[in-house]
């Protein structure tokens, strides 16, 4: 079982690396198990990891830095998994539509870590101690989708106007997303059903 030196250091750098991947792996395993970000505590990771709760404090300030981690990996993973979804797209019109395919996916392969990602309120949601910005790779996640919806329409519309489309969008997603989790029997739709749904009614016909 890994524990603090008695100096107090921190660990070698490559074996200081790895338990630090290890605890977010396991922060995340807990995630992935079902239970709530709010409920993923120090001690509950240490346990899940196989390490003591003094080696946490060589690799994080404390809670607050770990689940800040998380919602970096956490939107990473997301993009990267819409990301690869956009490239099985041949064209526009179904890059958009494998893109969003990929996101209701993930919204139930990786629920927990879902329900992270979007949480409404971090802070009250007891996620999070203190207020901070969300992660620069969450509004890059957004960026891909302003992009995908700006080819979908073929060109020509102005950046302002993709930007409020892929709002829209995006609500509509993460409605249905959500909706598939906590009332499955609402959402009783196929999935490619919904989502050609929902593009032609914020974009119309694919103009490319």
């Amino acid at each position: 079982m890994a524990t603090a030196s008695k100096s107090g250091g921190r660990t070698p750098r490559g074996q200081g690396d790895l338990l630090r991947e290890r605890l977010i792996e396991a922060a995340l395993d807990l995630l992935d198990e079902g239970h709530e970000p709010a409920d993923v505590s120090i001690r509950g990771v240490t346990r899940q990891a196989g390490v003591s709760p003094t080696a946490f404090y060589l690799h994080f300030d404390g809670r607050d830095e770990l689940m800040r981690t998380l919602l970096e990996r956490g939107f990473t993973d997301f993009r990267r998994w819409i990301r690869s979804g956009a490239e099985r797209g041949l064209d526009p019109q179904h890059r958009l539509k494998s893109a969003s395919a990929a996101y209701i996916d993930f919204s139930r392969e990786q629920p927990g870590r879902y329900r992270l990602i979007f949480a409404v309120d971090p802070i009250a949601d007891g996620i999070l101690e203190e207020a901070g910005g969300m992660p620069v790779v969450a509004s890059a996640a957004f960026d891909d989708l302003v992009g995908l919806i700006a080819d979908y329409a073929g060109g020509g519309l102005p950046s302002e106007s993709a930007k409020t489309l892929a709002v829209g969008f995006w609500s509509g997603l993460h409605g249905y997303a959500t909706l598939c989790q906590t009332q499955p029997q609402i959402a009783a739709m196929d999935d490619g059903q919904y989502v050609d749904l929902l593009a032609n009614a914020w974009l119309g016909p694919h103009s490319g």
